[in-house]
């Protein structure tokens, strides 16, 4: 390990400190090893790290991205908990630990997972415009139940304003329908 890591430093000061070796010269598992322990080296224990789910993501627009979770021991002695690390564009000197769900989509999820995940959304979205549509369809059948009893107690009372009343109680329901139909 110490001798891999001496060879890929010897890489990192032939090719400059300031950026990554030719992404040709190091192998998935080189690019893996520098990524941990640019991470380590971040950590306030170092010796603490314990890494899982750690990947090289290939999208087919050719960019490429190590994804991974690590946990590690803070100031006070205990581990913190797993947290997302992301190193961008195959350069392993540049972790980004602070990587929210959507840009954990858009750089670790291959193409085929992404997809499944975009369709798995559009189901999810016409599931929920199919239940707003049967409960706008409840909520009207309801309200013209209502609105017909409430005809039907109009007409059974009598009087000489019914018709008034009628037109009052017909606009009312076209009004609640309406409403209904737009949330």
């Amino acid at each position: 390990m110490k001798k891999t890591l001496l060879a890929i430093a010897l890489l990192a000061v032939t090719y400059g400190a300031s950026s990554a070796p030719p992404k040709d010269v190091l192998s998935d598992k080189d690019i893996v090893e520098l990524t941990k322990h640019s991470l380590e080296s971040e950590l306030k224990d170092p010796s603490s790290v314990q890494f899982r789910n750690v990947t090289i993501v290939r999208k087919k627009s050719g960019s490429k991205s190590v994804c991974g979770e690590y946990n590690a021991k803070n100031s006070y002695g205990g581990y913190v908990g797993f947290k997302r690390f992301v190193a961008l564009n195959s350069n392993p000197f540049l972790v980004k630990t602070d990587v929210d769900d959507e840009n954990w989509i858009m750089l670790c999820m291959t193409d085929e997972q992404e997809g499944r995940l975009n369709a798995a959304k559009g189901r999810f979205a016409a599931k929920q415009e199919a239940d707003k549509a049967e409960v706008r369809q409840t909520r009207r059948e309801n309200i013209e139940r209502n609105c017909a009893e409430k005809r039907q107690a109009i007409e059974e009372t009598g009087g000489p304003d019914v018709q008034a009343k009628k037109d009052e109680l017909a606009q009312s329901c076209a009004d609640l329908i309406r409403k209904s139909n737009a949330n």
